[in-house]
């Protein structure tokens, strides 16, 4: 099975700060049979805030869009059967972000959030615009959360990154065509 990964290239692994911008694409061939499906999960840390402390991360929206492209293009031409997700950003919880700072770091915590989640929404209108427009599969996870009340505690557990339940929501949705070419895919590779 070929395996693709994302990696950031401009930061240390310990610091999690994958961002479009710094995707680079690895193909490890360790098979003849191609991949079924990927998916694509960008876009928390690229709608990171100028001026704030994550703003190292920031990718303005448009080139977001276009390293997106990029990526889903690259992808249809290493497989041009292989089942692409997008995955937009989850939304965002400031009071989240504030707590867990302070947790963190006491009184000397950020005052202002490092994203907000009215800018985290731009990203995931981008993201499910580049889906559209390149004809893959989505799942819009900024919408699916918030539509359970609750949802910044229950889904996110330091207002950004996923709880289990969290991760569940991004695992669930799928949309028939997802299915149907999931279905077919594996059908196909277990030839």
């Amino acid at each position: 099975m070929h395996t693709y990964s994302y990696f950031n290239c401009d930061y240390i692994p310990s610091e999690n700060a994958d961002v479009t911008r710094d995707a680079n694409l690895v193909v490890e061939h360790d098979s003849n049979k191609p991949p079924v499906a990927t998916t694509v999960f960008f876009g928390a840390n690229d709608a990171a805030l100028l001026g704030r402390t994550s703003e190292r991360q920031h990718v303005p929206v448009e080139e977001y869009k276009a390293n997106l492209r990029k990526i889903v293009h690259h992808l249809k031409e290493c497989s041009p059967t292989l089942l692409i997700v997008l995955i937009t950003p989850p939304p965002v919880s400031e009071e989240g972000r504030k707590a867990h700072a302070e947790s963190l770091y006491g009184e000397k915590a950020m005052k202002l959030p490092e994203r907000t989640n009215e800018v985290t929404v731009q990203y995931a209108k981008a993201c499910v615009d580049v889906a559209e427009e390149t004809d893959v599969c989505f799942i819009n996870v900024w919408s699916k959360m918030q539509e359970t009340e609750g949802w910044q505690k229950k889904f996110l557990s330091d207002g950004l990154h996923l709880t289990p339940e969290g991760n569940a929501v991004v695992c669930l949705p799928r949309s028939d065509k997802a299915n149907r070419a999931m279905f077919n895919g594996l059908s196909a590779w277990a030839r």
